[in-house]
C-alpha cells in the first residue's frame, strides 16, 4: 500500500473544501524562529538566579523543572 504526504492527501480534496484551505494556510503559514526569545529568556534567568542568595540558588537549581 502506498502512503501519500500531506500535500498529496490534501490534492484529492475539493478545492472548495473548508479542510483544504485551513491545512493549506496552515502548511503555507512561515513558521516563527524563537531562537532570540529563548536567548532573551537564558540571560534574564542567568541574572535573576545570580541575585539569589546561595542556599536559594541551589534550592531552585535542585528543584526539576517542569
Amino acid at each position: 500500500m502506498r502512503t501519500m504526504t500531506q500535500r498529496q492527501a490534501l490534492d484529492q480534496l475539493p478545492d472548495d473544501s473548508m479542510v483544504k484551505k485551513i491545512m493549506l494556510h496552515i502548511l503555507n503559514t512561515p513558521k516563527p524562529d524563537f531562537t532570540e526569545l529563548d536567548r532573551q529568556i537564558d540571560e534574564e534567568e542567568e541574572k535573576w538566579l545570580a541575585s539569589l542568595d546561595e542556599t536559594t540558588r541551589r534550592r531552585v537549581l535542585a528543584t526539576p523543572s517542569s
